[in-house]
């Protein structure tokens, strides 16, 4: 683990940050945008929506464990290979100049610890360190968002391409940082989060779910949504679509994967027949049967339950929202680093200490 370093940065203007739209102990949030300029959001064109924000919101109400045995395994991925032949992960973080964060030295000192918990669980997929930069800043008006200023990458993931963050092209692919160094204002930075300082100064578990949507817990395709009238939106069965390396984890009701066939020509997946729960009423129960297929410490199947939260004119399923990973009553320990997070990290592609 390098030395920690950190950054005070002149103020970044946040046209890119997402909308609140729970009133839990924390809000979820998500907004249209464009790949490469944009929010990446949850509701938009395909491939255009992503990265999230939020905190410890869990949808219309707590929702349960699992959806059953899952057909599609995990794995490691890219990852894979002796911890110890292989790279260090260093993040480090860079303040927003002026902000609540410069006067607030257990502020610091949470992401310090946050940090350095990420980094004794990371390790590259190669003999490449990794120095994965984050910008910090206090203009959530609440609880905290994930945001990006560069498009996803495409990088190749059990031999197919999808899209995915630049820490993960990283970290796992071994790329060039695309973004190159950060400078004073935040520019540069492999991700950003807006964080509510003066109500979470001591919050590690808020950051940590920060750090997830970060390092690549992100949608290209958008929200399912069902109505009050139980009409369900979601992308169409038989369609292409460009993904996520996550959303390439999420399997239905019935535990299958929802994308299938790879056109090795488009780069495409295609939306398969799924199984999803038929009405409003049982998605407001905070799930609605999707699920994200981690991978145990054991070795077997980590089924996370996907969240659901209200939407206009209905209720909206947060395709980047594992209850077991990013939610406060799920996680077993929420301000460490636990089983959730390896068995995404596994599932994710990204080498662990100790695997």
């Amino acid at each position: 683990m390098s030395p920690r370093r950190s950054f005070v940065a002149l103020g970044l203007p946040l046209s890119l940050l997402f909308s609140g739209v729970l009133a839990c102990s924390s809000s979820e949030a998500d907004s249209d945008g464009d790949l490469g300029g944009g929010d990446l959001g949850g509701s938009g064109d395909l491939g255009g929506s992503g990265a999230s924000d939020d905190g410890a919101g869990g949808g219309l109400a707590s929702g349960g464990q699992g959806t059953g045995g899952a057909a599609t395994g995990g794995g490691a991925g890219t990852g894979g290979g002796s911890s110890t032949e292989l790279g260090h992960v260093d993040f480090v973080p860079y303040y927003e100049a002026g902000s609540a964060w410069t006067q607030n030295a257990s502020a610091r000192a949470m992401v310090d610890e946050v940090f350095a918990q990420f980094e004794a669980l990371l390790r590259t997929s190669g003999d490449w360190d990794a120095t994965i930069e984050v910008y910090l800043t206090d203009d959530a008006a609440s609880s905290a968002h994930t945001y990006f200023d560069a498009a996803y990458s495409t990088v190749t993931f059990r031999g197919q391409q999808a899209l995915t963050v630049g820490a993960w092209a990283e970290i796992i692919a071994g790329q060039a940082d695309s973004n190159g160094n950060t400078d004073a204002a935040g520019n540069g930075a492999d991700f950003s989060i807006a964080f509510d300082v003066a109500n979470n100064a001591t919050n590690a578990g808020l950051l940590r779910h920060e750090m997830m949507h970060g390092l690549g817990a992100v949608n290209a395709l958008p929200y399912p949504t069902m109505t009050t009238g139980d009409q369900l939106q979601a992308p169409s069965v038989g369609s292409w679509v460009s993904p996520t390396v996550y959303e390439l984890n999420l399997v239905d009701g019935a535990g299958a994967a929802w994308l299938g066939n790879y056109d090795s020509a488009s780069k495409k997946f295609q939306v398969r027949d799924f199984v999803i729960e038929p009405t409003y009423t049982a998605w407001t129960d905070g799930t609605a049967g999707f699920a994200f297929l981690g991978v145990a410490d054991a070795g077997g199947d980590f089924l996370m339950d996907l969240s659901t939260g209200p939407s206009a004119g209905g209720a909206e399923l947060w395709l980047n929202e594992p209850l077991e990973l990013m939610n406060a009553g799920f996680h077993p320990s929420w301000d460490t680093l636990a089983e959730p997070d390896r068995a995404f990290f596994r599932a994710m592609g990204y080498a662990l200490t100790g695997d």
